[in-house]
């Protein structure tokens, strides 16, 4: 009898240590999904109506100001074979510019529209009459601005529901900045995909730096670098990630932590440290890039 006993006491220990471990596990879910839950539809939808109905005349417009430099004259959008030059020097070389402009990542984009739209859209030829394959179309260039600029109001929404936890405060800044006329050079134009392409993925790497100090996982390290990277290809200002990083940290993420448990959170400082190591060789290598340009022009006098 005694051992019966026993043996039922070890069961129901058992059960009750899985009951509390799945009640652990439940409890940590619902946290995780309160510091960040999902976009409700409805305000998707909002976001997404607002940002046409506001783009609307640019959707329908033509190229116009700098897209004749940046897309309609710019042979490097029209072949895949010209990525290494974008890689490797100005994004406008290619029509004859001596500038400071080093974005592959935008052209990268702006290639793959070209590619993309010359399957369905032709142009008449005025030296043979004959229609050839053309991917100067307006519309999906304006398009892809328009779709990152409202990508950028999604992120930003989730961000602000991690720092004030209200829906509607979070809504409210997310309308504010995809209706803000600050925003309207950068979407008007074709070749505006620089500003809201490099600013989606910024805002990227500032949210799942709030999963990596939430969750602790090394997870998000990786996509932490990849992200940040990619933003700078995208545009030169996205270099402002190693300080816009450890700032919101600062302001938002701390919360009462003592600074020197704050300081020795090893995810932290790698992150920081990594994203300044990112910026300098970003720096360097797009030194090296655009004094390729002078190093080539030099080449073609002599």
């Amino acid at each position: 009898m005694a051992k019966k006993r026993n043996q039922k006491n070890k069961a129901d220990t058992g059960n009750s240590n899985e009951v509390s471990e799945i009640k652990s596990k439940k409890k940590s879910e619902n946290d995780f999904a309160a510091l960040f839950p999902s976009v409700k539809k409805r305000y998707i939808l909002l976001m997404l109506a607002i940002c046409v109905v506001i783009y609307i005349p640019a959707l329908t417009g033509d190229f116009f100001f700098d897209d004749e430099h940046f897309i309609v004259r710019n042979k490097y959008i029209t072949d895949w074979k010209y990525l290494p030059d974008l890689l490797t020097g100005s994004v406008l070389e290619s029509i004859g510019f001596k500038d400071n402009f080093y974005r592959p990542l935008s052209f990268v984009v702006y290639m793959a529209i070209y590619k993309i739209t010359s399957i369905f859209h032709f142009e008449v030829n005025p030296a043979t009459g004959l229609k050839t394959a053309s991917g100067l179309l307006p519309f999906p260039y304006h398009l892809s601005s328009v779709i990152a600029h409202f990508l950028c109001g999604i992120m930003l929404f989730k961000i602000m529901m991690y720092i004030c936890r209200s829906e509607i405060f979070s809504l409210l800044a997310a309308l504010i900045f995809l209706c803000h006329p600050v925003e309207t050079e950068a979407i008007a134009v074709a070749c505006g995909l620089a500003d809201p392409l490099s600013l989606f993925l910024l805002l990227l790497v500032v949210y799942y730096h709030i999963k990596l100090m939430e969750t602790q996982s090394k997870f998000y390290i990786p996509l932490i670098f990849i992200l940040a990277g990619l933003s700078f290809l995208a545009k030169e200002r996205a270099g402002m990630a190693f300080l816009l990083v450890p700032i919101f940290d600062l302001a938002f993420i701390r919360k009462n932590e003592k600074l020197k448990d704050y300081i020795s959170n090893k995810n932290r400082i790698f992150v920081w440290a990594g994203l300044l190591i990112m910026l300098l060789l970003y720096i360097q290598v797009r030194n090296m890039a655009l004094n390729l340009i002078f190093i080539k022009l030099r080449m073609f006098i002599q």
